[in-house]
């Protein structure tokens, strides 16, 4: 028979340490609640006042002090474990070394400052700036990718995310009480951070719109225009689907139904499109306190480059009237543009591509705008806030020898791989924040949608301050773990195909690991024609993730700070942001505190694993 001994105290520091503390809690608390109850309080205050370090901590258990629940030193909102052992081991010491360099690269692009060298007057391109040169990135790009692939760094960030979600646990249950006090009552402003302009409007009110515009016959250039197109359709009626377009697949014909109604530019000027999307902003601005939080979006407006393309959206823009307060511009870059635009013949190579999307951009920060086209430009960019990559489906795509050629030399059918157009629009955008700084404008963010792992790599070494899409982000220990620790946002949803929704089953999960790991996660609606019914897609976001994740009053509370801190609208981030420095004492609310605090306190744990001449670096 095997003998028994009593646990002592560093006994059970080892075994908590070893294994998942939401479990082992959760076990032992059922199983002191089923045998002895009146003992749960007495025990959860003897267990974490030896097993959590609080700032101020009194002893509530020996000597007999009392408790008093109400007191503000019982949030435990700064709660943080003691680990078994003091001594680094050596494969600590590795991971170090390697989340190190990991984050190094990624200040490498994020902090480089470029300046703009003009030639010969010429606009056309803003590829003139001293940049880090593609073979550079390449090779970066390269030993990103394998310190990412490493399974020493896999399991370190495997269990430290396993830490981090059972430390959310404890905090919330010792917490809610205190949460909910804050959080009741309110409606904070949330913002709809990703959603596409070609498929914005709810597929009932698209297909209302449709039908009233069969039947109109006011104007008859409009009506001849749309029944020329309809002929093809005799067999059944298009539904939302065959009204709309995917940005992120090859831009739709100008002669389709999809370009009809989800082109800027077309036979009828974009007027479909801009009706559809003022009813949009109509159905934007109902929304208040009153109706659970008044919303705010961001509308991806997707940029095909060729020549004029600028203009004609700026026209198109203009003819929307003012531009609700409500409302800020993300000019969409598809992966899939170049293959579209090389079909209709109508640029050369992507080198073209690139100085017709930033070309004229530069001129305007550089010349004071003359002509009234151009005055139209500025006033779209003074709008915008960001440009963004998209990616198109598919798997991933390594970076080739073939793809080390200058976009000049890029002329085939096929366009290039993300990472490959990421990197230039970076280093362009690059350098047209340089003038822009100078010139005392506002700057433009650099943002990416990406589904997989190496696409959201990229982003991360390239400095995105967030993505959307990141099916992969939650089953990549490293990167997750990556985007906590950088503050990277990540704009997600439970109902497009293109997000979470895509996932299926697993996409609740995905969020609740995402969530409770501290990863700055906000919801978005992606593409409510085909993804949502009703006429607020971010409120039925918001329904189907409290319903799923089981979430409460402070957690919906958070994930709308998140989306106002990962937006553009710089009243609602700066209000937001109050607070947010590592400081957590200056912070608001306890959960604020306790990000805050754990962020602060995985950063110290780091430290400890890499040499004392590099904690600087850190």
């Amino acid at each position: 028979m095997a003998s028994t001994r009593r646990l002592d105290d560093e006994d059970v520091d080892v075994y908590f340490a070893q294994h998942d503390i939401q479990s082992v809690v959760s076990d032992m608390l059922y199983e002191l609640g089923y045998h002895r109850p009146e003992q749960v309080g007495p025990f959860l205050a003897t267990f974490v006042d030896r097993r959590f370090e609080l700032e101020g901590a009194v002893s509530r258990t020996r000597g007999g002090a009392s408790r008093n629940f109400g007191s503000a030193s019982d949030s435990f909102d700064t709660l943080s474990v003691n680990a078994a052992s003091s001594h680094p081991t050596s494969e600590e010491v590795i991971v170090g070394q390697m989340l190190l360099e990991i984050r190094g690269l990624r200040r490498k692009y994020s902090d480089f400052a470029v300046e703009v060298t003009q030639g010969k007057g010429d606009h056309s391109s803003a590829a003139s700036v001293s940049v880090i040169a593609w073979h550079e990135f390449h090779s970066d790009y390269d030993r990103l990718l394998m310190l990412l692939s490493n399974s020493t760094l896999w399991k370190f960030c495997q269990r430290r995310l396993a830490m981090l979600r059972g430390l959310f646990e404890a905090h919330r249950a010792l917490n809610a009480h205190f949460e909910e006090e804050e959080a009741f009552g309110a409606a904070p402003a949330r913002v709809d951070g990703c959603v596409r302009v070609g498929r914005l409007l709810p597929p009932g009110r698209l297909m209302a719109f449709f039908q009233s515009k069969r039947s109109d016959s006011s104007e008859e250039a409009q009506q001849d225009t749309l029944n020329e197109l309809l002929l093809e359709w005799q067999g059944r009626p298009p539904g939302p689907e065959d009204l709309t377009s995917d940005p992120d697949v090859l831009a739709p014909s100008m002669k389709s139904l999809k370009g009809l109604f989800s082109s800027t530019t077309n036979a009828l000027h974009g007027s479909y499109l801009r009706e559809m999307l003022l009813e949009s902003v109509r159905l934007l601005e109902q929304t208040s306190p009153s109706t659970g939080g008044a919303t705010y979006a961001e509308y991806r407006l997707p940029l095909y480059p060729e020549d004029g393309a600028w203009l004609d959206l700026a026209k198109w823009s203009a003819s929307l009237g003012p531009l609700s307060s409500r409302v800020r511009w993300v000019i969409q870059l598809p992966q899939a543009g170049y293959a579209s635009l090389k079909a209709r013949r109508t640029i050369l190579d992507y080198g073209e591509l690139l100085g017709n999307a930033f070309g004229p951009l530069l001129k305007l920060v550089l010349e004071e705008p003359q002509s009234e086209a151009l005055q139209r430009l500025g006033d779209l960019l003074s709008n915008a806030v960001a440009f963004e990559v998209s990616a198109s489906d598919g798997g991933s795509e390594p970076l080739t020898t073939e793809v080390s050629r200058e976009p000049s030399d890029w002329s085939d059918g096929s366009s290039p791989a993300f990472a490959y157009q990421l990197y230039h629009v970076w280093a362009r955008l690059r350098g047209l924040n340089h003038a822009c700084a100078q010139a005392k404008r506002k700057e433009f963010e650099l943002r990416a949608s990406a589904s997989g792992a190496e696409g959201l790599a990229c982003a991360y070494m390239l400095g995105a301050n967030s993505v959307s899409g990141c099916v992969s982000l939650a089953s990549h220990a490293p990167l997750q773990y990556l985007f906590m620790l950088d503050r990277i946002g990540a704009q997600v949803s439970l109902c497009s195909q293109r997000s979470l929704g895509g996932a299926g089953e697993a996409g609740p999960a995905a969020l609740d690991a995402l969530f409770r790991s501290g990863v700055r996660v906000a919801l978005c609606s992606e593409d409510p024609t085909v993804s949502h019914q009703g006429d607020d897609p971010l409120g039925q976001e918001f329904s189907l993730a409290r319903r799923l994740l089981n979430l409460g009053v402070a957690d919906a509370a958070e994930l709308c700070r998140n989306s106002r801190l990962l937006s553009g609208f710089e009243a609602l981030r700066s209000d937001s942001s109050e607070g947010d420095e590592d400081d957590a004492a200056g912070s608001r609310r306890v959960r604020e505190r306790f990000r805050q605090a754990r962020r602060r306190e995985e950063f110290a744990f780091l430290t400890r694993l890499i040499p004392e001449k590099d904690q600087g670096d850190f």
